[in-house]
């Protein structure tokens, strides 16, 4: 049976539905684990941000060449930490934080305080558009309609389609009309 839902979850993952194809393998793994299921699952994550990486690496382990799938497995493994080690690094090298560290923070500082704080000298890294439309929301929210427009206006492109994108276009055109008044 887990089979079954491993093929599922490969057909849905090749269609781009991650989150999908996420919860199909892990029925599988549930039902048989197994380090490739862990892989694909680990895949489907990366997806969320990177869908032509995540595909890519999707598709060179399906790739028919391949005579070695549990070296092709590992070899994906390896190249997901090795993207996480490098985003750490990046994130240390850099004045930044994550956005999950920022909210750690808001929960101790007021949003407009914490934020005006750190506004030059402190990226903050996104790594999920949950995050962004949250980070985007407490700008509005708080008065800072320029720099929201902002992140939004930088991300268009990777956000094309999703509704909440137009969603919040208008809440920003409506508070910025509202100040006009």
């Amino acid at each position: 049976m887990g089979q079954d839902y491993k093929e599922i979850a490969i057909k849905l993952f090749k269609q781009g539905k991650f989150d999908l194809a996420k919860i199909s393998f892990n029925i599988a793994f549930n039902e048989t684990p197994s380090d490739e299921l862990l892989a694909f699952i680990e895949l489907c994550d990366m997806a969320k941000d990177s869908p032509s990486d995540a595909l890519t690496l999707f598709e060179i382990y399906f790739d028919p060449a391949n005579d070695d799938s549990a070296q092709s497995i590992n070899e994906i493994i390896d190249i997901m930490q090795s993207s996480v080690q490098q985003s750490t690094m990046e994130i240390e090298s850099q004045n930044a934080i994550t956005y999950a560290d920022f909210k750690n923070l808001l929960n101790q500082n007021d949003f407009r305080t914490l934020f005006e704080s750190i506004l030059f000298s402190t990226r903050i890294i996104i790594t999920h558009k949950d995050e962004l439309f949250e980070l985007v929301n407490f700008l509005v929210d708080h008065g800072f309609l320029d720099i929201g427009l902002k992140y939004l206006e930088g991300s268009a492109k990777m956000f094309m389609g999703d509704e909440r994108m137009e969603l919040m276009l208008e809440k920003i055109r409506g508070k910025d009309e509202n100040s006009l008044k």
